[in-house]
């Protein structure tokens, strides 16, 4: 009986062990995700101007649309359009599989554009 408990608890542990990795795996390619989001959107946000509906006070002059700036905001938009598809889409969270969908469709938008 002991010979057989010994095998049966080290695969329970191998399980759970393996269940952790992958949650932890997850979670960290979640992080990678949000932090390109993030800063990318605070790069936007600095980058283009206000809304009607923005709580920041509005700007006092339009933003540059000169060749050189839209030069430079593509390759930006194309540099995080190549840090986001570096994420393994199956490594995220459900949630983030969705917010992976969505904001890779809206980078390639913006890069198109």
């Amino acid at each position: 009986m002991r010979s057989l408990l010994v095998p049966a608890v080290a695969a329970a542990l191998a399980a759970a062990l393996s269940g952790c990795s992958q949650q932890s795996r997850q979670h960290a390619a979640d992080e990678r995700l949000a932090a390109i989001y993030s800063s990318e959107w605070k790069w936007r946000t600095d980058q283009l101007p206000d809304d009607e509906d923005s709580t920041r006070p509005l700007a006092d002059h339009l933003p540059k649309v000169d060749a050189a700036t839209q030069d430079m905001r593509r390759k930006y938009w194309e540099a995080v359009l190549r840090r986001v598809e570096a994420i393994p889409r199956a490594s995220l969270s459900a949630k983030e599989q969705v917010n992976y969908d969505i904001y890779r469709a809206q980078i390639a938008v913006l890069i198109a554009n």
